[in-house]
């Protein structure tokens, strides 16, 4: 029994539990209705989705999702095909135009014409159901989802997540690399190429392409036989 196996077993006991008494969330019942992976499965019979939030803050009692941007994973390669991105409605009165137009390349005039956010979180959760998430700093994207899906931000969410910050700085204390932990420099230190900045969908295939390099520093030649039990230990 790998060590984790006792957390993946408590996910899915109380997602069950959840799922079974009818008091899941509503808007995140459809990852409810999955069941998560066992320890044993190996990673390349899983499906990841690699996500990326753009937010007018980090505050998320405050900010807003303007933009989402997401790319899937199957047998451990990158699915261009299934990836997306799109623009969330924002109230112009709550946006920071200026330093938005100028870190995000998003202007107030793209964000009056977006989704509405609801909606999309709806269609992110469906996206999700079934997966493993994928993202750079992950608390960020699973607490705007909450507080989009207007839920309180404790609310149960059975869906396994690997951050790609997290197992960076693993790796890198364990070498002894630099504490700059951005995707960009972290990119560059593993000689990948550059991508456009804070642009959602640019972000999500940055922090998948990452996550499949850290597989292989990882896992080196045993990569194909690695198991979900075995990323779980890498993870918090």
């Amino acid at each position: 029994m790998w060590p984790f196996d006792d957390k993946l077993t408590r996910l899915e006991k109380k997602r069950r539990a959840l799922l079974e008494r009818k008091e899941e969330p509503a808007a995140l019942r459809a990852i409810y209705e999955q069941a998560l992976p066992d320890a044993a499965t190996p990673l390349t019979a899983l499906s990841f989705l690699s996500l990326d939030f753009e937010t007018t803050g980090l505050d998320v009692t405050q900010e807003s999702v303007i933009s989402m941007g997401g790319v899937e994973l199957s047998n451990l390669e990158i699915l261009f095909e299934k990836g997306f991105h799109r623009y969330l409605k924002a109230d112009p009165q709550k946006l920071h135009s200026e330093s938005t137009a100028v870190i995000h390349h998003i202007t107030a005039e793209t964000l009056a014409h977006g989704d509405d956010p609801y909606t999309a979180m709806e269609e992110l959760v469906k996206a999700l159901a079934g997966k493993i998430l994928i993202a750079h700093a992950a608390t960020i994207e699973k607490s705007f989802l909450i507080k989009t899906l207007n839920l309180p931000q404790d609310t149960f969410l059975p869906l396994i997540t690997v951050d790609t910050l997290f197992i960076e700085r693993s790796l890198s204390t364990f070498s002894g690399r630099t504490s700059d932990l951005s995707l960009s420099r972290i990119r560059e230190r593993r000689l990948l190429p550059p991508y456009v900045a804070h642009n959602a969908f640019a972000d999500a295939v940055a922090a998948a392409e990452v996550f499949l390099a850290q597989l292989a520093d990882i896992f080196g030649p045993d990569l194909r036989k690695a198991t979900l039990g075995q990323l779980m230990t890498r993870l918090p």
